[in-house]
């Protein structure tokens, strides 16, 4: 079984406040997305999109503000509204109620009391030894199923297929950053679609890729040059299948 989180009580906040809209990678907020962050005790969330704050709280309402300033402040971000202030630590966060990181520590002050949260995106998890993952997108590109592009990662290397020839590499990660070894790989001759993918695929684990989680449970890579690669969860009963 793979050996990767679910998505916790925490974000489950997180999604009640971005009403289930469907959005682009809102794990990762990246340049021009809105940024998320929750706490407990008692539950809170926020969704700060521009100079725009929604927040809500079954114990402390739900109001929305404008004209919310910002400011960058040492290893993170000021937010001031007229109602309250935010301030992000970009250092990582523990929910405490699971073993899910989130990418920012946060502390939200309103009504004359502190409340500490987290926000951001999931942290990746330190290892991915004993977990399997089947590739289903490369550079925009949807990755057939029958192609059976799988991945293992064991013993701190992968190993697996990009559609053709079998390869393998040892791997480290640090922090967000996903980098591997000198991969080897068998010789096999390919052509059209699954050569030009697994090309760019094997190019790139020669690459600094950031990797992270999404909410979905899938694992992204994303290089320097904007390219990502996306992996579903998979069970080692369904490699066989």
């Amino acid at each position: 079984m793979n050996k990767i989180p679910k998505f916790p009580l925490l974000a489950t906040c997180l999604l009640a406040l971005a009403g289930c809209q469907t959005v682009a990678n809102p794990d990762t907020q990246p340049d021009g997305m809105p940024y998320y962050a929750a706490g407990t005790e008692p539950f809170w969330a926020i969704k700060i999109d521009g100079g725009k704050l929604e927040f809500k709280s079954l114990a402390m309402g739900e109001f929305t503000e404008t004209g919310v300033k910002s400011a960058s402040a040492t290893n993170g971000m000021h937010y001031e509204s007229k109602r309250l202030t935010l301030d992000i630590v970009y250092a990582a966060c523990s929910d405490g109620m699971s073993d899910i990181a989130y990418q920012h520590k946060v502390e939200l002050r309103m009504q004359g009391a502190t409340f500490l949260g987290c926000g951001g995106g999931l942290m990746p998890p330190s290892s991915l030894d004993g977990t399997s993952w089947r590739l289903v997108s490369l550079d925009s590109a949807a990755i057939p199923k029958d192609w059976n592009a799988i991945f293992a990662f064991e013993n701190g290397r992968l190993s697996g297929s990009a559609g053709c020839n079998r390869l393998g590499a040892s791997y480290s990660i640090k922090g967000t950053e996903l980098g591997f070894g000198p991969a080897i790989s068998t010789k096999m001759a390919c052509d059209g679609p699954r050569g030009t993918q697994e090309l760019k695929f094997t190019n790139l684990l020669s690459e600094k890729l950031q990797i992270s989680m999404t909410k979905a449970d899938q694992l992204v890579w994303t290089s320097a040059s904007g390219v990502t690669v996306v992996f579903d969860p998979i069970d080692v009963e369904q490699i066989a299948n």
